[in-house]
């Protein structure tokens, strides 16, 4: 039996669309406002969040970084439904000195993307010198551009960061069993008793005062001394004239 041709017609009603086709997705607080710019120094972390909502769902932040910047996976903002967020950290080198422009651009599910959203970080150069490192009033030397430097130190320190007091009292400069005492860039001789002099290198003359007399010859020595008198005198110090009648 031939088939027989049936006419059909079917209406079809649609919704009514609660959304445009045009919509695009936006990026919405707590993002920085496009053109926001951002001033750090070189070794300090940056911090970025990017948040994106739309009428239709959010698949994807691409973001383009500096080298080095990482960012974690796309996450839904439990507090907003349809509203998903990326997180942004990096940190500055050296060699990264001056501008540099962060954008993110938000798409949906249909492929809608959204206006860039952009911010600028301006790194500055900092000198390792700027923290005083060097001790005891030393001079910080930094390396070219770089975060090394040298510590010139004063006289009497020494070390790294001019940490150390030089002992002075090392070379055992003092003489004739004198205490040295140490400070900063000198000593003190402390010389024991018939020495003098910086080093106590002088023995004191105790014959310098004329201590014998009746024309006795005075004869030096440590601490001490001795007279040699002439006939007719004796005692220590000639001062007593000999009795030649008692003899």
């Amino acid at each position: 039996m031939p088939i027989s041709t049936v006419v059909l017609q079917f209406l079809v009603k649609t919704p009514p669309l609660t959304v445009s086709c045009n919509d695009k997705p936006s990026f919405v607080s707590p993002t920085r406002r496009h053109g926001s710019v951002i001033h750090t120094d070189i070794l300090q972390a940056v911090n970025l969040s990017f948040y994106a909502s739309g009428s239709r769902e959010i698949i994807g932040i691409d973001v383009t970084t500096p080298a080095g910047m990482t960012y974690t996976p796309l996450q839904n903002d439990s507090s907003r439904i349809g509203t998903k967020f990326l997180k942004a950290t990096w940190t500055p080198q050296q060699h990264q000195v001056g501008s540099h422009i962060t954008c993110a651009l938000a798409e949906d599910v249909l492929g809608k993307t959204s206006d860039s959203r952009c911010i600028k970080i301006i790194v500055r150069d900092v000198s390792p010198c700027v923290s005083s490192p060097c001790g005891n009033r030393g001079t910080c030397v930094r390396q070219a551009i770089t975060q090394n430097y040298m510590c010139t130190c004063r006289q009497g320190y020494t070390g790294s960061i001019c940490q150390t007091d030089i002992n002075e009292c090392a070379s055992g400069p003092c003489l004739n069993y004198g205490t040295c005492q140490d400070h900063v860039n000198g000593f003190t001789c402390l010389c024991v008793i018939g020495f003098t002099g910086r080093y106590c290198e002088t023995d004191i003359d105790e014959c310098a005062s004329n201590p014998c007399q009746n024309n006795g010859t005075c004869l030096d020595a440590v601490n001490q001394f001795s007279c040699v008198c002439v006939s007719g005198f004796t005692d220590q110090r000639c001062q007593k004239d000999v009795d030649e009648c008692a003899l």
